[in-house]
């Protein structure tokens, strides 16, 4: 009887650690997934905008292409750097945060000697509101620093926030991303003076970007 049991202990041990194994799997590959895509189409709003006739900084547009592959060390985006600050973002995410499919990241770029990024991430509960939770990159890995609610259900468009000519409104560099279902939607760069306005009003707790 005593054998029969342990057997039975044993089994379900076993069974629970290939179920917890497989789980572990499925989530590193919604990470890869997620990671290559959120990378390709970024990557292909600056080329876009590297190669548009009605833009006028399309030289800096075009060095940015270099820059974001050299920032995430990837040299196709095929390819996955568990290493890089991206992909450390998505386990944040993943390990602690969200559960939700659909919601949006805004990255943006504090300037001085070195380079230390900042982000957003918003998601709509209803109809009348927005969850925005902040993160940090600080010594290597990702911190969560603050949330706060938005009275209103956010709501992007691009042509909303860009500005054709140069203006002095972000301060850095920015990128808006809309994830739906482990894909990038779409993720649009802009580019340090190019935003009318930002995504949302930062309460004074969050502090200007």
């Amino acid at each position: 009887m005593k054998k029969n049991i342990s057997l039975i202990v044993i089994t379900f041990f076993l069974a629970s650690c290939g179920h917890y194994k497989d789980l572990q799997l499925d989530k590193e590959m919604n990470i890869n997934d997620l990671f290559k895509s959120w990378n390709k189409s970024t990557y292909k709003s600056i080329e876009f905008q590297a190669k548009s006739l009605f833009n006028s900084r399309k030289e800096e547009y075009g060095k940015e292409l270099e820059l974001f592959k050299v920032q995430e060390d990837i040299k196709s985006f095929d390819e996955v750097n568990t290493v890089s600050v991206r992909y450390k973002f998505l386990q944040k995410l993943s390990d602690q945060y969200l559960k939700i499919s659909d919601y949006f990241i805004v990255e943006t770029n504090i300037s001085g000697e070195y380079y230390q990024p900042r982000i957003f991430v918003m998601y709509s509960r209803n109809k009348k509101s927005t969850d925005v939770m902040k993160f940090e990159y600080k010594k290597n890995e990702w911190e969560f620093v603050d949330s706060f609610l938005l009275p209103y259900k956010f709501n992007y468009n691009y042509k909303d926030y860009i500005l054709r000519r140069d203006g002095d409104w972000n301060r850095h560099n920015v990128i808006v991303s809309h994830i739906l279902n482990n894909s990038s939607e779409r993720s649009d760069f802009f580019l340090k003076g190019a935003m009318k306005k930002f995504v949302f009003e930062l309460p004074e707790s969050a502090n200007h970007f």
